[in-house]
């Protein structure tokens, strides 16, 4: 198969990744690692402090877009560490912390492709 997988009913998948979570779920993950002393810290420890199960879905998805949106990435011995990018998202400044989560939101792809699509015209109307 090309770049994309042949799904059920003979629909193509997309091989284009993107997070499921928003962009916030994302910085909480940031929040987190930063308020236990911006440490890089094993997975099971950062669920434990999001009230989380390490294996759950919900974590899973929540850290997952983390580093889709580059704001954390695994560093030595696996552990996840905040990436520059992510310093920046949980700044005190808000101009520095709104242009850090706006280059986060375009790392990804999808979101990237579309701003380009529609920069400087009009979104269609909701259906």
């Amino acid at each position: 198969m090309s770049e994309a997988e042949q799904a059920p009913a003979g629909r193509e998948r997309s091989t284009v990744e993107f997070p499921y979570a928003a962009l916030e779920d994302a910085v909480g993950v940031v929040t987190v690692i930063h308020q236990s002393g911006g440490m890089p810290m094993e997975r099971d420890q950062i669920a434990v402090r999001m009230n989380q199960k390490p294996a759950s879905g919900a974590f899973v998805t929540k850290l997952s877009a983390a580093r889709m949106f580059g704001l954390v990435e695994h560093g030595a011995a696996g552990k996840v560490q905040i990436t520059a990018l992510g310093h920046e998202a949980i700044a005190t400044d808000e101009g520095r912390q709104r242009t850090a989560r706006a280059a986060a939101f375009l790392n990804v792809e999808l979101y990237r492709k579309m701003y380009d699509e529609f920069r400087g015209r009009q979104l269609p109307p909701p259906p």
